[in-house]
């Protein structure tokens, strides 16, 4: 209120908040409940939704730059391409028709969700996963590539998200897809003058997969899960192991299974999964009766209910008592709420179970996946060491490193894939030279001297 000194004057808030934040805290808003406008609600805009964004276009502007990407060269039929990119070319086809059809019915705060969703999906599934692909060596349209459709698919299918996404949400925010679209069409020669003069985005249902959008979303919740699983039991998810163990709710999932298991493995790093029917395959369960709900409703006969659950089929009780069915014993029937049930995770796994899934780690590490874990450790390691030394993404360098006889070990077993993941040239068993950015590291165990050099 003006009176109260509590008005944010719109000269304030436009230079602070920014004018796109304020329009997309109003627009994800339900008009039917109040809303708390302020420069907390801003932030929260900008730290969850158009950051993201941003950063999203600026990884793809950076290797385009690098890579010398022409968005005028012909992309490769979107069927041919990677799954990745035909899920995220489908996720995006629903949201253009969701969200025109919600604008259509004055629905903004339904488009601006669904949008934030997609975002979401966007930054943490598909361009994470696809870090990888725009990583390839050999520049694009220059035929070197080798024939590999692969890098150029990914740069055309993440044009193509990010042009489109730009137009749907152009008239909630229009300065920021205005910049995006003023790099990505306009500059090229393509398109028109500004983004608030092109065609709105029709979706096209023939690139609509829903059977690949129930896949991925069930190798997402797979991965969160496992995930947690390697949380609770202390293993990094840049440590390799052998088996994950999978559950699913039906029969219909463990189909999908077959389809979404690549993905999981390499998002939860284990070499295999294996889907498996019952918890008690990981789990020992225990049951208990719920003493202060059938002490007073049985009796003297809460010791025969006592008995009955000691000698019940605990996996069988366990799977009523979590769907909220009731459990019938030796003649009583008991309600879901009168049955305490317990659960202990067997020797050598880490389990999370949710809402009928169940995911188990083999916990078991070797000395091969030990040495494998090792090495993607020093990876990350020399990864952040070029950050450090703000060396250019695309920079070339010799790696030099000290260390016990561990440390050469792993660089021996994984030396070539160490040289790709940090663009070394050369690993060198010897001191750094003075003109070196070096740093002692530890870690697993083992001491190291690491030095990188750029090359010229």
């Amino acid at each position: 209120h003006k009176s109260a000194g509590t008005a944010i004057w719109f000269e304030e808030a436009a230079e602070k908040m920014g004018v796109d934040s304020m329009r997309w805290v109003f627009a994800r808003h339900d008009p039917a409940a109040n809303i708390n406008f302020g420069y907390g609600s801003a932030d929260e805009v900008r730290r969850q939704f158009i950051i993201p964004l941003w950063n999203v276009y600026s990884f793809f502007v950076t290797y385009a730059e690098i890579d010398q990407f022409d968005p005028k060269t012909p992309a490769p039929p979107a069927a041919e391409r990677a799954e990745l990119d035909r899920w995220i070319l489908s996720e995006l086809n629903q949201l253009v028709a969701e969200t025109t059809n919600a604008l259509e019915n004055f629905e903004p705060q339904t488009a601006a969700r669904r949008a934030e969703a997609f975002v979401e999906s966007l930054s943490n599934w598909y361009v994470r996963r696809s870090r990888r692909r725009f990583w390839k060596s050999g520049l694009l349209n220059q035929g070197d590539n080798g024939g590999d459709q692969d890098k150029p698919a990914a740069y055309a299918t993440l044009y193509e998200v990010l042009v489109t996404l730009s137009k749907l949400l152009a008239p909630i925010m229009p300065f920021v897809t205005e910049t995006i679209y003023q790099n990505l069409v306009v500059r090229p020669g393509l398109g028109h003058e500004s983004i608030h003069l092109d065609d709105y985005p029709v979706a096209d249902d023939s690139v609509i997969d829903t059977r690949l959008t129930d896949v991925t979303r069930l190798a997402m919740r797979l991965s969160s899960m496992g995930r947690a699983a390697r949380s609770k039991a202390s293993i990094k998810v840049r440590q390799p192991l052998a088996t994950a163990m999978i559950k699913t709710r039906s029969a219909e999932e463990r189909s999908l299974l077959k389809q979404a298991g690549p993905q999981v493995i390499d998002e939860l790093n284990v070499r295999d999964i294996v889907a498996f029917d019952a918890d008690s395959e990981v789990v020992n369960f225990k049951l208990q009766a719920n003493m202060p709900i059938l002490g007073p409703k049985y009796g003297m006969e809460l010791h025969n209910i006592i008995e009955a659950l000691g000698n019940a089929d605990a996996q069988a009780v366990a799977a009523k008592v979590d769907a909220g069915e009731g459990v019938e014993l030796e003649g009583y029937e008991l309600e879901p709420e009168e049955i305490l049930v317990s659960s202990e995770e067997r020797d050598g796994f880490a389990v999370s179970s949710d809402a009928g899934y169940t995911v188990a780690i083999a916990t078991e590490i070797t000395p091969d996946l030990r040495l494998e874990g090792q090495a993607r450790e020093l990876v990350h390691r020399i990864q952040n060491m070029r950050r450090s030394a703000e060396f250019d993404i695309a920079d070339r360098i010799i790696t030099y490193y000290q260390g016990d006889a561990n440390l050469s070990e792993v660089v021996q077993a994984h030396a070539e894939y160490i040289r790709q993941e940090t663009l070394s040239d050369e690993l060198l068993d010897a001191s750094a030279p003075t003109d070196a950015y070096s740093e002692d590291q530890n870690f697993d165990g083992i001491e190291a001297s690491i030095g990188l050099v750029r090359k010229a």
